[in-house]
């Protein structure tokens, strides 16, 4: 029978030699957010739901735990052991997962915007749904992996090996692919909209860009040529191209903090204090995040500042 979690005793702990004690305690849902967990033996552990933002848990074992649900961003994870563990809807926006084992991981729906997965193992994982937008995944094996649907835009996947994975209607657009191995990997539907790709095998390379692509880049010239004339001709499609490269990248950046903030709803103060200290707004936050993530702050971090406002305005209209 697991001890009720108290976080002034578990913290206590993790201050001393006797780390691996806090095991004892039921960490469902536990608030351990910024503590030093690095190294710790903790195979099998549930923390479904934990906060375990702007925590080390570098080099920790928690293979085959689930942590369904858990705040995960920010947070260092270098060379850690997350194999076979369930990661299903974690928030691992802007973690540090460098050379981290993923492997058999269920991470269907996870956030991992802006996330370090540089040399990561995810072989066979299981990442459909999953947004990584701007992540880092240069060198990463994530052969057999399943990343259908996910959003893996303006993305970095230089060197990485795809090699068996199934990647139907996933969306590389503005995504950097080049010397990615796609051996037998399954391409139906995959989006390379503006992508860097190097292999001879693929339909699309960076110098023979998706036919889509081109048709809607000619029309959008053509409009311009009507409203500028000649000049409008300037903006060619390399232009745009690296236009809409920068435009996906501040979309991926203000997306992954609003991720973030949005997973720490419940905590207003926490989330108003990550959206100013990120620098993103409420007005970039409604241009560029994702509707449903908007929405999530709209109802919690936005309503109080909105509250604020309001009593603001009354108070000068006295």
């Amino acid at each position: 029978m697991k001890k009720p979690f108290d976080k002034d005793a578990v913290f206590q702990l993790l201050a001393s030699e006797r780390k691996a004690d806090i095991l004892a305690y039921d960490l469902r849902g536990a608030n351990l957010r910024g503590a030093d967990l690095s190294g710790i033996k903790m195979e099998g552990v549930d923390m479904r739901n934990a906060d375990l933002s702007r925590a080390y848990l570098n080099g920790i074992n928690l293979k085959n735990s689930n942590l369904k649900d858990a705040k995960i961003f920010f947070t260092n994870l270098e060379g850690a052991d997350l194999s076979g563990a369930n990661l299903e809807n974690a928030c691992l926006s802007d973690a540090w997962l460098y050379k981290t084992n993923m492997e058999n991981a269920n991470m269907r729906g996870a956030k991992l915007t802006a996330a370090n997965m540089k040399k990561a193992v995810l072989i066979n994982t299981n990442l459909a749904n999953a947004i990584m937008f701007n992540a880092n995944m240069d060198g990463a094996n994530l052969q057999g992996a399943c990343l259908k649907e996910a959003v893996v835009q303006a993305a970095s996947l230089e060197n990485t090996d795809l090699s068996g994975a199934d990647l139907q209607n996933a969306d590389f657009t503005y995504s950097d692919l080049r010397e990615t191995k796609f051996a037998n990997a399954n391409l139906e539907g995959a989006r390379f909209t503006y992508a860097k790709l190097t292999d001879e095998d693929l339909p699309f390379r960076e110098q023979d860009y998706n036919p889509f692509v081109e048709k809607k880049a000619k029309e959008q010239a053509e409009q311009q040529v009507k409203e500028y004339g000649e000049a409008g001709k300037q903006n060619t499609f390399k232009a745009q191209q690296e236009n809409g490269l920068e435009a996906a990248k501040k979309t991926g950046y203000v997306q992954g903090v609003c991720e973030c903030a949005a997973a720490v709803s419940s905590d207003k103060l926490l989330g108003k204090m990550l959206l100013s200290e990120m620098k993103v707004t409420k007005e970039m936050a409604k241009k560029y995040a994702a509707p449903e993530t908007y929405k999530t702050l709209e109802q919690s971090v936005f309503a109080v500042q909105q509250k604020q406002e309001q009593q603001q305005l009354k108070k000068r209209s006295r």
